[in-house]
């Protein structure tokens, strides 16, 4: 099943108030096990990159802290950015290319 098929379902279906909190509940469950995933995969100094408001920021890693990771950006749209570090929700980096 793709996406957008379970999206619409989702949306036309005919679900209850409980149905609903089980896919919110699973949703969140996904995103914590990404997240942990991704927490003691990744290491300080490792390159990764992260997608924000439709934009892809690049940086390395500072710091892993307990719920999120701090980035040191070095590639971004917003120039701005550049040099600053960024706190990150775990589940949204992946590995640079």
């Amino acid at each position: 099943m793709q996406t957008k098929d379970i999206v619409h379902a989702i949306i036309n279906g005919d679900y209850t108030n409980d149905e609903l909190n089980q896919v919110a509940q699973a949703i969140k469950h996904t995103r914590h096990h990404q997240a942990l995933t991704n927490k003691f995969t990744m290491r300080v100094g490792q390159n990764v990159q992260f997608n924000y408001k439709g934009s892809t920021h690049k940086g390395i890693v500072a710091k892993i802290k307990r719920i999120k990771i701090s980035v040191k950006i070095t590639e971004s749209v917003n120039v701005n950015w550049i040099g600053n570090n960024c706190d990150v929700d775990a589940n949204m980096l992946t590995m640079a290319e």
